[in-house]
């Protein structure tokens, strides 16, 4: 689907993920686009950093709740992944060794993507409130 846009690509994951879900889950989806597509190694490891965000809330955070809003347009991406799920601790401040010590391998694969191409990532999170994850994309930040 990513031939088609990384909005279009995020829109079928989503309804996949709700079909797949193990349990009830809200999965919200709110992307703006306008413009041409960015390059295709980008917008996969933006759909990637997404994916993991989304994998997480639902296999590990119990999330029942998941929305994924923002926009793609041709000054950038920015997104956000926030959920109501069980949050995380220990992640204030964001240590990718230690992460990795954790086994919190998809998390630190989310960071390694952003910063292969770029991106800014950041991550709130609360014990017992859920995550935000903060996606941002611009093309001037390409490597």
């Amino acid at each position: 689907m990513l031939n088609y846009g990384l909005s279009a690509a995020l829109e079928e994951y989503t309804d996949e993920l709700n079909v797949r879900a193990e349990y009830s889950v809200d999965i919200q989806v709110e992307i703006f686009t306008s413009g041409p597509q960015h390059d295709a190694m980008v917008e996969a490891h933006l759909y990637r950093i997404v994916q993991q965000a989304c994998e997480n809330a639902l296999r590990h955070a119990q999330a029942s709740t998941i929305h994924l809003h923002g926009n793609c347009d041709p000054e950038g991406v920015q997104l956000m992944i926030e959920d109501n799920g069980i949050g995380l601790t220990g992640m204030d401040p964001l240590d990718i060794s230690q992460l990795l010590a954790d086994k919190h391998y998809g998390i630190a694969g989310m960071f390694e993507r952003a910063e292969i191409i770029g991106a800014e990532l950041h991550m709130d999170t609360i014990p017992g409130r859920g995550t935000k994850v903060i996606l941002v994309w611009h093309p001037e930040q390409a490597k």
